[in-house]
């Protein structure tokens, strides 16, 4: 008769299962803090009709509306988290704005302040049903102040994505 001894195989198993349970938890962990756990954010979709809106800017004026744009649909976008490139298609001039105004281009409602420049938004947030302008400033701005194609870009700077890129012609 052969005399079994069963004392080993249960510490042996015990380890493998420690081990097995250890690089579980460190998988998780290390997915977790490698960024594979974390939430992202998308970008605002919407509707956005972008058209012409040839000079409505008062007398005196170097800065001129350059295009009307209305949200149709879809999200909310605030524009403090936008950055809006315009490019003159023809001559390659192109503008940058950060947000809702620089020296050269800014987002507006439709009021002009007393010095006859149109009045920077205070509202950020750029809702469905509502109509924005951007100006840009026909003083050293070349390639802005002739008619041609336009194109628009708008871009979510918390996600890097395009909320819009659409070319328009503007006379």
């Amino acid at each position: 008769m052969m005399i079994e001894d069963k004392k080993g195989v249960s510490p042996v198993i015990g380890v493998i299962l420690m081990v097995a349970l250890t690089v579980i938890m460190a998988a998780i962990v290390a997915s977790f803090t490698a960024g594979l756990g974390k939430v992202t954010r998308s970008p605002p979709t919407a509707n956005l009709v972008v058209e012409d809106d040839p000079l409505t800017s008062p007398n005196n004026c170097t800065w001129y509306t350059l295009v009307k744009i209305t949200h149709k649909g879809g999200d909310a976008i605030f524009i403090n988290e936008t950055k809006t490139i315009i490019t003159n298609k023809e001559t390659g001039d192109r503008i940058e704005c950060d947000g809702v105004a620089n020296t050269k281009l800014k987002w507006y409602s439709s009021t002009y302040n007393s010095s006859n420049e149109p009045d920077t938004i205070t509202d950020y947030v750029f809702s469905t049903g509502e109509v924005r302008y951007l100006a840009v400033d026909g003083e050293g701005t070349a390639g802005f102040n002739v008619s041609g194609v336009f194109n628009i870009m708008i871009i979510h700077k918390p996600t890097n994505q395009l909320i819009l890129d659409v070319d328009v012609f503007c006379e």
